[in-house]
């Protein structure tokens, strides 16, 4: 897990900010794409879902000391992964070349991703879970 105190990580400021009690954070993957959804702070239920495009891999653990959306340049995750693909050969390193690392660390969990980027939707009434799910059931066009 990569802890955000180093000064090679950088605050992502599109990122919305979740609810600082119960963001309950759902993840939904689909064949390189990735749906990242929790509450955001309003009156109303409301969730934010980030798509993550190229997802690379994923993984879920503890909180980090410092919570907060994060991109983690010089990461050694995304070094490690282009170091196996330098063995397997040129076509498997293409896919890694715009990869970056962001990191997500909630009150109770942390999430971190390799992708392309990511875009937001913001999206009223629904839970994270559900909203994540229909997002990339839209995508998929089923």
């Amino acid at each position: 897990m990569a802890e955000p105190a180093n000064p090679q990580h950088s605050r992502l400021k599109d990122a919305p900010r979740w609810d600082a009690k119960d963001p309950c954070p759902a993840v939904v993957a689909d064949e390189g794409l990735l749906h990242l959804a929790y509450y955001r702070p309003t009156r109303e239920d409301k969730a934010a879902v980030l798509t993550f495009w190229n997802c690379a891999g994923h993984r879920s653990g503890p909180p980090t000391s410092s919570p907060g959306a994060w991109e983690i340049a010089g990461s050694p995750w995304l070094h490690e992964r282009r170091a196996r693909a330098v063995e397997e050969g040129p076509e498997a390193l293409k896919p890694l070349g715009r990869l970056r690392h962001f990191l997500f660390s909630f009150p109770e969990s942390s999430f971190e991703c390799l992708a392309d980027g990511f875009s937001v939707k913001e999206t009223p009434g629904h839970t994270p879970l559900k909203v994540a799910t229909d997002l990339a059931l839209e995508t998929r066009g089923v």
